[in-house]
Formats: C-alpha cells, sequence, structure tokens
C-alpha cells in the first residue's frame, strides 16, 4: 500500500551508530515550520557578544536552495548543538516538496532526539524508500533511476557502482522514454486520420510508419540483449578450493585470507569472529569436513572464497554419513563456482578423477601445486606428467612448463606464489566478469515487458506491411506503449511501486 505523499515525514539518512556527522532530513509542507521552533542562528550584539535569535522566517521567502549554519536546541536553550541546516523550497530538492536537511554531530542519541522531537511536534517517522517514492511520484526521477538508487546502496564493487550511476544519469529510462514519446505522436497521427476517414487525409506516411516500427523493434531487443547478460552484480563470483584430502587446501585457504586481509582490509569469514582467520589444519586425512566460506577482495572485485572437504571415494548407503554429508557439500560448491582451484600436492601424480574433471572443466580450472616447500630438492616441474588415455586437448605434456594450463606452484607455510595466484584469480574472473548494462532488479522487472513490447511491435509491423489495417496496427501500437510506459514507470501501480521501494533502508 502506497503511503500518503502530502504530510511532512522525516528519517535519518546517516547510518546508525557514532560518526562524525549525522544527517536528519525532512520533507513535507511543513519541513521548516515544524524546524524553526528548534533552530536557531546566533548573531552579533553591538558589544561583540552572540545573542541566539530565530530569524528563520526568510527561509519561507526563499525561492531557491540556501544554507544557514546555527545551533539546535533540542535539549534546550542550554544545551545548543552546532547544526548546518539545508533548505530546498517546492519544487527544488529531490522529491520535489520543500525539504530540509540537519547536518549535526553524530551522536545516536542526538540523532533520535531529534527524530523524536520532530515527531511529537507533527512529523512522521518515513517508511523504506519514501524520499525516493516522493522523488519519482513528483516527476523527479523515473523507476529504472529510482532502482538505481537502490543499485548504489547494495553496490559491492566498482563496477557494480558505476552500472548503477550511469542508470541513476537516465542511461537506459531516458532512451525508453524518448522511444514512448515517438511511438506515442505516431499513433496520434494514426488515431487522427480516422477522424477524417472520409476526406483520405494522410496524417502519416506509411513508409515512415514501418521505418520507425522497425528502429523502435530494434531498440527493445537490444535493451532486452543488455538485461539478459549475466551480471556480477547480483552475487559475488564463488571461487572453491578442491582436491585429495590432505592436499593442503585448508592451508592454503588461511594463507590466502591472510594475504587478501594484508593488502585490502581484513575479510568475513562466515561463522567465526572477524579475528579469526583460520581453517583447521591438520596432517590427518579428512579434518574438513563442512566448508569454510571467506569473502575477500581481489583487485577490484570481491570474490566469496570456500574450502571444501576433500574429494574420496565414498561408499554409497555405508554408515559414514557424516563423510557422505561432506562429500554431497563439495559436490555443490563445485557447482556453484565461478572458478575451480585444483589443488595438488607437489611429487604426486594426477589420478584419473582429476584427469577428468579437468578435461571436463579446463576453462574454470587453475591446478594449484601445494606445499612446495616440503618437495624434495631434486623434483622439478616436469616430473608432473597428467597421465591421458584418451588424449586431452590442452592438457596433453608438450613441454615441462606448459604440459598444464594455469599451473601455479605455492607454498603456504613459506608464501610462495600466493601472490601469483591471487593475481590468476584476477585475471580469469575479469575475463567473464559481464556487468550488465543495468542493475539486477531493473532487469528483472522490465524483462517480461520487454518481451511482450517487442511482440506488439512485430505485429504492428507485420500489420502495416500485409493487411494495411489502420485500426489493428494502432492497437498493437497502444499495446506497446503501456508495457514500455510499465517499464519507464509512466504506467503503474500500488502494487509494483510498494515491492519496489519496500526494498530501499530507511532515509533514502
Amino acid at each position: 500500500m502506497i503511503p500518503p505523499i502530502d504530510d511532512t515525514i522525516t528519517a535519518q539518512a546517516s547510518a546508525r551508530g557514532a560518526a562524525w556527522r549525522g544527517i536528519v532530513r525532512i520533507s513535507g509542507p511543513d519541513s521548516v515550520t515544524l524546524v524553526q521552533r528548534r533552530f536557531r542562528i546566533p548573531v552579533d550584539d553591538s558589544g561583540g557578544n552572540h545573542t541566539p535569535t530565530a530569524p528563520f522566517r526568510h527561509f519561507e521567502a526563499e525561492k531557491r536552495p540556501c544554507i544557514a549554519n546555527g545551533e539546535l536546541t533540542v535539549w534546550g536553550d542550554d544545551l545548543p548543538v552546532p547544526c548546518t541546516l539545508y533548505y530546498w523550497p517546492e519544487g527544488r530538492g529531490l522529491t520535489g516538496q520543500q525539504a530540509v536537511e540537519l547536518h549535526t554531530i553524530g551522536s545516536q542519541p542526538l540523532l533520535d532526539a531529534i527524530l523524536r522531537t520532530l515527531c511529537e511536534s507533527g512529523c512522521r517517522l518515513a517508511g523504506p524508500g519514501e524520499f525516493t517514492l516522493r522523488a519519482f511520484l513528483s516527476g523527479r526521477f523515473d523507476l529504472p533511476q529510482a532502482e538505481a538508487v537502490l543499485g548504489i546502496i547494495d553496490a559491492d564493487d566498482h563496477k557494480q557502482l558505476e552500472v548503477a550511476l550511469r542508470q541513476l544519469a537516465g542511461g537506459i529510462g531516458r532512451p525508453l522514454a524518448a522511444l514512448r514519446e515517438r511511438l506515442l505522436e505516431m499513433t496520434c497521427h494514426l488515431e487522427a486520420e480516422f477522424d477524417f476517414a472520409d476526406e483520405e487525409i494522410e496524417f502519416l506516411d506509411r513508409d515512415l510508419l514501418r521505418r520507425e516500427l522497425e528502429a523502435s523493434l530494434r531498440m527493445i531487443e537490444q535493451t532486452q540483449q543488455q538485461m539478459q547478460r549475466r551480471t556480477s552484480t547480483s552475487e559475488r563470483p564463488v571461487v572453491v578450493l578442491i582436491g585429495r584430502p590432505n592436499a593442503g587446501k585448508s592451508s592454503l585457504f588461511n594463507a590466502m585470507v591472510k594475504l587478501a586481509a594484508g593488502s585490502s582490509g581484513r575479510p568475513m569469514i562466515h561463522g567465526n569472529p572477524p579475528s579469526v582467520i583460520s581453517a583447521i589444519v591438520s596432517p590427518q586425512p579428512g579434518t574438513t569436513r563442512d566448508r569454510l566460506e571467506a569473502e575477500l577482495q581481489v583487485g577490484e572485485l570481491q570474490v566469496t572464497l570456500l574450502d571444501t572437504a576433500g574429494i574420496e571415494a565414498v561408499e554409497t548407503g555405508g554408515n559414514d554419513q557424516p563423510r557422505q554429508l561432506a562429500q554431497a557439500v563439495t559436490h555443490d560448491a563445485i557447482e556453484q563456482a565461478k572458478l575451480v582451484l585444483l589443488c595438488v600436492e607437489t611429487g604426486e601424480p594426477f589420478a584419473e578423477p582429476e584427469q577428468a574433471f579437468l578435461r571436463e572443466n579446463a576453462e574454470r580450472t587453475l591446478v594449484i601445486l601445494t606445499k612446495s616447500d616440503l618437495a624434495n630438492s631434486n623434483t622439478q616441474t616436469s616430473d608432473f606428467r597428467l597421465q591421458t588415455s584418451g588424449g586431452c586437448s590442452g592438457c596433453q605434456p608438450r613441454s615441462p612448463k606448459s604440459e598444464i594450463r594455469s599451473l601455479i606452484e605455492t607454498s603456504a607455510i613459506a608464501g610462495e606464489g600466493l601472490q601469483q595466484l591471487l593475481d590468476a584469480i584476477h585475471t580469469r574472473l575479469q575475463r567473464s566478469h559481464t556487468c550488465s548494462e543495468v542493475v539486477p532488479a531493473t532487469a528483472l522487472r522490465c524483462r517480461e515487458s520487454l518481451m511482450h513490447a517487442a511482440e506488439s511491435l512485430r505485429n504492428a509491423l507485420q500489420l502495416s506491411e500485409a493487411s494495411g489495417d489502420d485500426l489493428l496496427v494502432v492497437t498493437e501500437m497502444r499495446i506497446a506503449l503501456e508495457h514500455i510506459g510499465q517499464m519507464t514507470g509512466a504506467v503503474h501501480n500500488d502494487e509494483i511501486l510498494d515491492r519496489i521501494f519496500s526494498r530501499f533502508c530507511i532515509g533514502k
């Protein structure tokens, strides 16, 4: 249900918690009236002393945005708090309404007191996304731009942020709105001919109509392609460590997390306190049963790294249920992984299951030789032979260093090869890290509308070329206009708006 838009709302616009600055946002017809009771601007008297006054009335006469430095007296005249007030008259601010922002000390008790005082004076606490909703309903935003605000809030890396900012600037909404205007103009010309049917007046050249319909259909199809691209903006790419039991996966996991934390901030390990950065390591095979998950920054990408149980044959229907469950978890992790790190202990031959996995998953696999610090000094990379019975394209040894593509030697203890490994992960993921040109929420909402709009435009084009029945052509064009309008927000209902804006945080 869409909330009322003619009252005055308020919310904390900055993140909750202690900070250098805190922001309280107010929008609605009584914004100035509610704030002027608690805001004052100290002025000099003739003796050079500061005397508190309340020269706030001039804001209501202002026709352009302005800023004032003053004090808030939310806790009384004896405890004034420094505050900078930002004012937007009606029609000039984000929401299209009279609006005020109070920028003051980022003390949570203070911000709560300001909100409480405003509500006691007649303000209402805003719900999720109410400020952006008012901006949309007042025509300041179209619907894709409103969804871009949510994309900016949810962005995890610079590519996601870039996509959202581009959409906020009108990247997809403006072309669709322009397309809708052209189609609407042509529809009006065709419908005007119906009023002058007896006089045989042609308001729209039919060749021009067909060219415009073809161009409109091409644009809709191009937009479909943009939205159908798999995008990394919906979730982080998953990188999973796999290999035989005791192949050094957990040690490598710990070392990678530690290195990434040192270069780009401490990552979060799910299921552990942030200060704990470790998987259990033991010389006994089978120590890892469940998967361990960490989020780390690799270049500009945020990556989810998984450590899994060692792959081994387990008898189906046997009594070792924990081991069976561990293998199922490992295989599920492999299925969802964007990149697989196949760990083989230095000096060990490749087993047939490992060869088979490489043959089927070469494009998303890096082979990692672990424990290189424990290898015999006489052991050389040329000792590792990927034995294949039927030939493995791209894997059959040709030279010691080219026998396995993307092979990296590492030592978790000595730290050797770890940076090279992170660089290889970055390169491989970046290669497949294609971004849609729209935020995921917009792509999901618009997919069906694009399909129906394209179908109606095809029908209109076929009818204009075949039957020449303008009434049917106009009917199909009207259907296309409705679906395009749903994408831009020109045509909407309360259910759609509630579904979109309820996902926003308070204060946006």
